[in-house]
């Protein structure tokens, strides 16, 4: 079954049911409702990491006092950085793949790294992936006012 990701509101129309927005109400909603699962997952990734990093760095510890514990890496809270939220949003993303036995992720959008990062969880989860860049009305909007405010003048 094939899952559809989209950056903001999807203006074209599509057939299938599996249609997710990324920055929409299904996302959360997924979210809050597996939210145990997901922030204990959440919690082992970063304590792998500073479990990891941390011994092998002897210069993070100063006077018996370890850096790693008072960086954003050991932050917690979502609400003090955007990343954070990516990375439970993500995270859920995991948990509904597993759920409705997803094997082909389509995102249409043009966020750098949120491609990158379905790209990897689609490596790792190994189901195909595919991007469909969307091209921007906007900027030829731009264009238009910009044009015509030149030739106003």
């Amino acid at each position: 079954m094939n899952l559809h990701i989209f950056d903001d509101n999807l203006n074209q129309e599509y057939n299938e049911n599996k249609i997710l927005i990324w920055n929409g109400e299904k996302i959360n909603r997924i979210l809050e409702n597996n939210r145990i699962t997901i922030r204990s997952k959440y919690l082992n990734i970063i304590d792998n990491i500073i479990k990891n990093y941390s011994s092998n760095y002897k210069y993070f510890k100063i006077n018996n006092l370890n850096l790693f514990k008072m960086s954003l890496i050991n932050e917690k809270n979502p609400f003090k950085s955007s990343a954070i939220f990516e990375c439970l949003k993500l995270l859920a993303l995991e948990v509904f793949i597993e759920k409705k036995n997803i094997n082909k992720i389509i995102y249409h959008g043009k966020i750098n790294n949120l491609h990158k990062s379905l790209k990897e969880l689609c490596i790792n989860q190994n189901i195909n992936y595919e991007r469909e860049k969307i091209t921007s009305i906007n900027i030829n909007l731009k264009l238009i006012y910009f044009l015509s405010g030149i030739f106003f003048f």
